[in-house]
């Protein structure tokens, strides 16, 4: 999710989606890495937060891992 999109923030459509979907795994896709923005990118309810620019291996590994998580979950 993009944070900075036309219209409607990467935020608050993570904050709309994650009132009806909790499961859903969302990044935050930023250049803005400043502290007080990462509690607020997890406060909205990001699984992860990519910084731009990212090297594709980083992202490979997050998603990897994100959808890692989610399989072991699904088969606990």
């Amino acid at each position: 999710m993009d944070i900075h999109m036309p219209g409607i923030s990467g935020i608050e459509a993570t904050k709309r989606i994650r009132s009806f979907n909790k499961e859903i795994t969302i990044f935050a896709l930023t250049a803005v890495t400043l502290e007080d923005k990462m509690q607020e990118f997890d406060d909205a309810g990001f699984d992860d937060i990519i910084s731009k620019p990212f090297k594709l291996e980083d992202f490979e590994k997050k998603l990897f891992s994100a959808l890692f998580k989610n399989k072991s979950s699904a088969s606990a």
